[in-house]
């Protein structure tokens, strides 16, 4: 099922490719975050794929109606689907924003795809089994060095600005970040390009999810500030402030939880 996910995901990809840098008609939704058509073509494309692949499935879209706990809470497993995470990005036109796709089982992601349309990349993983970045025909273990030497990377939310990570930045020495949308930030990290994402600024469970198992089998985690995992499918479908990071982090900055007051 996770190759026909990315093919899905890829499929959704080339639709918001072909109206990406047009003039967007754009309305709002009722929290005020922007819609598109790429949002909602995107949507059509992954909920009817899945359906005709996975029928009896339920889907709990970002663009779809919404699904009250008490019947999600029956589920025993499901999709969940950003179907254009980053759509901020998208308006801006600076290529930060992916397709989102992961099946959920027992409350934490079995199978994770991040589709990046500007690249035509898209990172899989499945529990227990692994992650991988896809370019075109060719598939390459995502497996990260662990003790790499490079300067500490940090990644943070464009639109995520406070005072705790004001601190907690200058507890790690002033690192090299970047500010950037999307889930695209758990690829970076997975990859080892980046080493450390915060978030203080909440985020939904269709944001997280794909990333959350890509990370996790390429040798990372992602986790509340509490330290605690992330879990799904809960009544409040809002995430806390949360910490990921690269498989080498830990070698990099031994110390990190006290640094960041963990």
């Amino acid at each position: 099922m996770l190759d026909s996910l990315s093919l899905i995901a890829e499929e959704a990809g080339r639709a918001i490719s072909s109206v990406y840098r047009r003039d967007p008609e754009t309305v709002h939704k009722v929290d005020g975050s922007p819609l598109t058509v790429a949002d909602r073509l995107s949507h059509k494309i992954v909920t009817e794929s899945l359906d005709r692949i996975a029928h009896g499935i339920p889907v709990l879209s970002e663009e779809g109606r919404s699904i009250d706990y008490e019947t999600r809470r029956a589920w025993e497993g499901y999709f969940l689907v950003d179907p254009l995470d980053g759509t901020k990005g998208f308006l801006e036109q600076n290529d930060e924003f992916t397709v989102n796709v992961a099946l959920i089982r027992g409350n934490r992601p079995v199978l994770g795809v991040v589709h990046h349309p500007p690249t035509g990349v898209t990172y899989a993983a499945e529990s227990g089994s692994g992650a991988w970045r896809i370019e075109a025909t060719h598939r390459t273990s995502l497996v990260p060095p662990a003790g790499a030497t490079a300067p500490l990377r940090v990644l943070l939310s464009r639109t995520d600005k406070s005072t705790v990570l004001d601190e907690a930045l200058t507890r790690l020495g002033h690192p090299e970040s970047r500010r950037m949308h999307s889930s695209l930030k758990f690829c970076l990290l997975a990859e080892g390009i980046a080493d450390l994402y915060l978030r203080i600024q909440p985020s939904m469970e269709w944001d997280t999810a794909a990333g959350d198992l890509i990370l996790q089998e390429a040798g990372g985690r992602m986790m509340q500030w509490n330290g605690e995992p992330f879990v799904y499918n809960r009544r409040d479908l809002c995430n806390s402030s949360l910490i990921a990071f690269s498989r080498s982090f830990p070698e990099k900055v031994p110390d990190w939880q006290s640094l960041l007051k963990f």
